[in-house]
This record gives C-alpha cells, structure tokens and sequence, in this order.
C-alpha cells in the first residue's frame, strides 16, 4: 500500500509539473468550465424569483445541494478522467497492451496516470455556493461538521468513481468507445436537485440502481437538518464501500475477457 501512495504522490508530482508549466493556458483553460456552472445557477435563481420554495426546499437549500454536487462531481472528475476515454484509447486502439506488461495495478496505473485539472474552476464555484448557503442558512457549522462534510466528499468520489468503473467496463464486451458512461452521466444531472421533485421511478434509479443522490443530496440533507431523510444517512457508509467494491469484481471479470486489439 505505502508503494502504491508513493506511486501515486510521483505521478501527481509530475502533472502539476506540467500545468504549472504553461500558467496562463491553465488559467484560461478553467474560464470556460467556471462559465458552464453559472448558466444553471442562473436558471434557479430566476426560478426563485417567481417562486419561493421547490418541493420544500428552499433557495439556499438548492444551492447548498447544487454546490455540494458540484464539488464532488469535480472532484471525481479529476481523479477519474482516464475513464472517460477508456474504451477508445486502452481497448480498440490497445494501449492496454502496454499497461498489462507492467508489473503494476492496470486500474490504479490507468487512474494514477492523467488527471483533468479544468475541473478546478468548478469547485471553486461550488465552494461559493456551499460558503453562501452556509452563511444564509441558519447552519451551525463546528469542526465535526467539518469533519463530516469532508467525509461526505471522500465518499461520493468513491461512489462516482464506482459508477464511472462499472459504465467503462462494458467496453471490454461490446468494444464500444465509451461504453455507458454518456447515458449514465446524463443520469447524473438529476442528482443535483432534491430527488423529491421527481417521480417514483427516477427517485428508485438515482438511488438504489445509480446512487447519485448518495454523492449530494443525501449529504446535503443532513447539514440542512431535512429529518425525514435521515435513513439515507446511514446507508452513506454501505453504498461507499459495496460500490466500489462491486465495480472493482466486474473490472476483473472485465479485464479477464480482454481480447488484444493486435495493433
């Protein structure tokens, strides 16, 4: 395990040697991913304009979720994105071939060795918006509350990064480019709103079949003290770690079908 974090400390190192290379393009380059989040915001602040509560919810209580949602997803993003490509770059064109040789995790190396860094501009705007809510909201928030929110973050990257894992790992049967990731990342939309505002059958998906409502919402609820979610709570620490491991089991059943493409 120690090998594994020094690994993964030395490819960062050398990533951020990289960015840090060419300042002002990764200062540009995050502009635009900054612009994409404020349109949404945008659009709820306008809704809350004519209206003062959605589902019960108000106002800074989206915006605490929209901002949580926000962070994690970016989060995840980051750490995850050589999988958006995966089915493209390691199956139909094989660079697969080359990781397998190497006496290393062909996950962990493929997760270790890119990361997105445009994704910065976006949790900077959901820490905004959660620092926003925070203040607007009557939310005492105390270092265990901290500590918790911290947790909330580690767990729902877990969770995305699970959910990404199983949608890629389709590619090694039906050698498609990007497997599930597109229709499942649209999912994933949803879960930046109370799932209360949907019906029964999209409330089911985003919970118990793609858990993106355990990555924001959930978490969201319990700082916003909504009792009536507190069930959810507790199944936090159960879908972040049968997820990934889940994910994982059908990576190595994936992995074992894997066919050389012979280029």
């Amino acid at each position: 395990m120690t090998h594994y974090v020094e690994l993964y400390l030395c490819f960062l190192s050398q990533h951020l040697k990289k960015i840090l290379e060419y300042k002002l393009s990764f200062f540009i380059g995050i502009i635009p991913f900054i612009l994409l989040q404020l349109a949404p915001i945008i659009i709820i602040w306008a809704v809350f304009e004519k209206i003062p509560h959605i589902a019960g919810f108000s106002f800074d209580e989206i915006l605490f979720i929209y901002g949580l949602g926000i962070v994690s997803y970016a989060l995840g993003r980051i750490l995850f994105s050589n999988l958006s490509d995966f089915g493209y770059r390691y199956i139909i064109k094989g660079e697969l071939d080359t990781i397998l040789v190497k006496p290393i995790n062909p996950l962990f190396y493929i997760l270790a060795s890119g990361f997105s860094e445009k994704e910065i501009g976006e949790i900077m705007i959901g820490i905004i918006l959660i620092v926003k809510a925070i203040i607007d909201l009557p939310i005492h928030f105390g270092i265990l509350d901290f500590l918790a929110l911290g947790y909330f973050l580690i767990n729902g990257v877990f969770v995305y990064g699970a959910i990404n894992l199983m949608a890629i790992t389709v590619c090694f049967w039906t050698k498609d480019p990007r497997g599930l990731t597109s229709p499942i990342m649209r999912i994933q939309e949803f879960s930046q709103y109370p799932v209360t505002i949907y019906g029964k059958a999209i409330r089911f998906i985003i919970t118990w079949i793609i858990p993106f409502a355990f990555i924001s919402f959930f978490p969201a609820t319990f700082f916003i003290h909504r009792g009536e979610f507190t069930r959810y709570i507790f199944c936090l620490p159960i879908i972040g770690v049968i997820f990934p491991i889940i994910a994982y089991l059908l990576w190595l059943k994936g992995l074992s079908k894997y066919e050389s493409s012979g280029t």
